[in-house]
């Protein structure tokens, strides 16, 4: 069984009440209807009488049967076809007693006991009982059918019910409202099951943002995790072969930069606990003299051009992530000797050289990783990422405008 939320579920019941409330207002409107409001009536009639009863309470049926149908799940509410069939084995037969008596071969149309014409009744005590029992009949069994039909056909059904009240002989201002009450009727139960569609399609859709807003927050956090780590793991690594090539020398440093690493070590688990709290900040300048003093320490010659202010306040953060997989590539996936960085108010490049070469001796385009992916993410759809390895040559280029991709030396 599926689980509803509290609005599908009130809401659900409130449907439910409506459906078989109207279902079972329909006896006491077909006794008004057709004067059969006394026991004498009713046995005056016994035949539609009973096919009346039985009608009422076969429909009553496929209405609880569809309704918890489409409570465990089936949404489209659709019954068995021979259970549409049985529900409407009485309404059948009423139609087919309706047309015998229209051609004459069985009984009359006339009014029958507890018919009333004269001045003051009402106009539907007109219909003689036992056709008035006969048309409540086939109209209750409609009701099942449109269930499952689309809402249109109540149209055909409301029709249908007027000629064949005008055939058995029921004046035309009598038998419109009777097929306007059928149209009534269908058309709310029907209204109020797409209201009820409409509120679980809601819902679903408040549970699928739900769903969403937490798969981007562990997307966010993987990234953050990734550039974190990433940067920081790769100082550490850097920096332990320096301390092992200085204390194989008896170099003195080999002291200092050991201590290094237990403070970077220390900055990163500080960094993993703001990112667990989620408010970790990240800061162009002080990421821009971070890489070029971890560049520095691994032996790369490193080149500033520009200065982190000359980036726009709006940026700064895309340019920092940029600056920080740019750090972390170049520790990991390259043998770089000499780099590069270029600041601007339109974009920020990085230049380095010892990539691999690729096959082809053109530029080509990289084949992105998590960590460019991440970025790309992260740049969103105003700033454009491009990436191009010529020979040994890797460059990382962002616009801040997508239209600004144009080299800049």
């Amino acid at each position: 069984m599926i689980t509803m939320s509290r609005p599908t579920s009130v809401f659900y019941w409130y449907t439910a009440a409506t459906a078989l409330v109207m279902t079972a207002l329909m006896p006491p409107l077909g006794l008004v209807a057709t004067s059969a409001s006394t026991l004498e009536g009713m046995r005056a009639h016994p035949l539609p009488a009973a096919l009346f009863v039985v009608q009422v309470v076969l429909t009553t049926v496929a209405e609880v049967w569809w309704l918890e149908g489409w409570r465990r799940g089936t949404r489209d509410g659709s019954l068995p076809r021979w259970a549409l069939v049985a529900a409407a084995i009485p309404a059948m037969i009423a139609l087919a007693l309706l047309l015998a008596a229209a051609l004459g071969t069985w009984g009359t149309t006339g009014p029958g006991p507890g018919a009333v014409t004269g001045a003051g009744t009402a106009a539907f005590s007109v219909i003689p009982n036992r056709v008035g029992l006969l048309l409540f009949t086939v109209m209750t069994g409609l009701i099942p059918l449109h269930l499952t039909l689309k809402w249109w056909t109540a149209l055909i059904s409301a029709a249908a019910v007027v000629a064949l009240a005008v055939l058995v002989g029921i004046p035309l201002a009598i038998a419109a409202p009777l097929g306007s009450f059928m149209l009534a009727l269908v058309l709310v139960l029907r209204s109020s099951l797409w209201l009820l569609d409409l509120v679980d399609q809601i819902e679903k859709v408040r549970q699928v943002e739900g769903k969403l807003a937490l798969a981007e927050e562990r997307l966010r956090f993987s990234r953050d995790l990734h550039d974190v780590m990433g940067r920081d793991l790769s100082s550490i690594a850097v920096t332990a072969e320096l301390v092992t090539q200085l204390a194989e020398r008896g170099d003195p440093r080999a002291a200092e930069h050991a201590r290094s690493i237990s403070a970077m070590a220390r900055s990163s688990l500080a960094d993993v606990r703001a990112l667990v709290r989620g408010y970790r900040d990240v800061d162009l300048p002080p990421e821009l003299q971070g890489t070029l003093s971890l560049l520095r320490s691994a032996g790369i010659s490193t080149h500033v051009h520009g200065e982190a202010d000359d980036v726009p306040a709006e940026h700064a953060e895309a340019a920092t992530w940029a600056l920080r997989e740019a750090g972390t590539n170049l520790l990991r996936h390259a043998d770089a000797t000499t780099v590069r960085i270029i600041l601007g108010p339109d974009g920020m490049r990085v230049v380095n050289d010892g990539a691999t070469p690729p096959a082809s001796a053109a530029p080509t385009a990289i084949v992105e990783g998590s960590g460019l992916r991440g970025l790309r993410e992260r740049l969103g759809p105003t700033r454009t990422l491009r990436t191009e390895q010529d020979g040994d040559t890797f460059t990382l280029d962002i616009r801040f405008t997508p239209e600004e991709n144009h080299d800049q030396s």
